[in-house]
């Protein structure tokens, strides 16, 4: 606000400056300035420097910020662009793959519930243990006091020998509704059945009767073959290593075994023989479980921080991506995986590789040994038995063994390391010796 008064210029301003003019004549207050006083409550007198520092830093801010603008605005439109893509990437990878799983077939009597049932019936394991222990590494020479405990134990698990020996005319079908979820019949405790039926077995043995005591080991084979023919690979791996707990003690047995118990048992093993299902079959119930197992994976909330997602592709691949690597590493397997196995020096299996979280890869040339080895011994066992029933009727051994077909074997089991030639046979002085090439 500007005013006049006795043709001396004042100048009364407010909050908002101005820049004063430079060389403009400031004017000198007079004694009627003096007596009008200080001015009032809400004008004051601002520095005459003040517009010009505020204009300095504003015009210092834009230098600066400038660059900074220059750069942030491709660097702001590059991220942008990047989240758009990777929005519509992951909108992309998280399609579900279309895969043709079979559907789980659960049998009406199924072997899985009638095995539980019996382990939850054992009256108490640490007895079967302490007992089993003193008679494992020899089993046909369990003492008297030993026996005594067998029959005490075994007497008080009626039940449970009764219901695995039901199971073994059922089918065994893991039932799992969920494929994220641990089987809830682990296989230790398969095996501790095992353990039980072979202190029956060990119990015949050493009360002299041998017939028996054969077929309760027989028993503990087909449990193996039961457990083993519809689980994939690790439950064929599981039901070799039951068998095991039967078959050494049969070879001590062979020669003690009646011509009834011989053929018996001869006739059963080559059953096993013939259902035990091949390698490639079994890799591809395993491929069947890890596609189920993925396609629960991808459901998951989140589920590309659980650490199956981690195992097959990473982070950022897509679930079709993950899916179709699966099922290429699987059927490249199973292509391969009944070729005869290559001669190997060192025949011990430590580990076996697998695909994905929990299939167990068996079509490697290690494993492949390994599988046909058992083979082997499996039809060279049965085929000693035939002959030993041979033997006790005709009083002599076979000239060959084309003459145990029909009457003791349906047909000559082939050599796995050669099927195209069955298991080798020759007359010797002493008796006979098998062998495979």
């Amino acid at each position: 606000m500007n005013s006049h008064e006795g043709g001396v210029r004042l100048s009364i301003q407010s909050t908002e400056t101005e820049l004063p003019v430079v060389g403009e004549v400031q004017p000198v207050p007079t004694s009627a300035d003096a007596q009008a006083g200080p001015p009032s409550v809400g004008v004051t007198e601002p520095s005459p420097h003040a517009g010009l520092r505020r204009t300095n830093g504003d015009a210092r801010v834009a230098r600066l910020s400038a660059p900074i603008a220059r750069i942030l605005r491709p660097v702001i439109k590059v991220g942008l662009v990047i989240a758009f893509a990777s929005w519509l990437y992951f909108r992309w990878a998280n399609i579900d793959p279309k895969v043709t799983i079979p559907p789980q077939v659960l049998p009406n009597v199924n072997a899985y519930d009638t095995l539980e049932l019996a382990w939850k019936s054992v009256d108490d394991w640490a007895a079967v243990y302490k007992v089993f222990s003193s008679g494992e590494n020899a089993p046909l020479t369990v003492s008297a006091v030993r026996a005594e405990e067998c029959r005490a134990v075994l007497a008080r698990n009626k039940k449970a020998l009764a219901l695995v020996r039901a199971s073994l005319q059922q089918s065994y079908v893991s039932p799992r509704a969920d494929p994220l979820e641990a089987d809830p019949l682990p296989r230790i405790h398969l095996e501790q059945l095992a353990r039980l039926m072979a202190l029956r077995a060990m119990e015949r043995a050493a009360s002299n009767r041998p017939d028996e005591a054969l077929a309760r080991y027989v028993d503990i084979a087909q449990l193996g073959d039961v457990i083993g023919r519809n689980e994939g690979t690790f439950g064929r791996m599981c039901g070799e290593r039951i068998a095991r707990f039967g078959i050494p003690s049969m070879w001590q047995l062979r020669g003690r075994a009646s011509s009834e118990a011989a053929a018996s048992a001869a006739r059963r093993l080559e059953g096993l023989d013939n259902s035990r299902p091949s390698l490639s079959a079994a890799l591809r119930q395993d491929m069947y479980k890890e596609q189920s197992f993925l396609m629960a994976v991808f459901k998951a909330p989140g589920w590309r921080l659980l650490p199956g997602a981690m195992t097959h592709s990473g982070w950022f691949a897509s679930k079709r991506g993950m899916m179709a690597d699966c099922t290429r590493d699987f059927e490249a397997d199973i292509a391969t995986a009944d070729r005869l196995p290559p001669p190997l020096v060192n025949t011990a299996i430590d580990s076996f590789s697998g695909h994905g979280i929990r299939g167990t890869l068996l079509s490697s040339d290690r494993a492949r040994f390994w599988n046909a080895n058992l083979m082997v011994q499996d039809r060279l066992l049965l085929i000693e038995f035939a002959l030993r029933a041979y033997k006790l009727d005709q009083g002599r051994l076979p000239d060959q063994l084309g003459d145990l077909v029909p009457r003791y074997l349906t047909h000559l089991p082939s050599d796995p390391f050669g099927p195209e030639s069955p298991i080798g046979y020759a007359r010797t002085k002493g008796g006979h010796k098998l062998y495979s090439i």
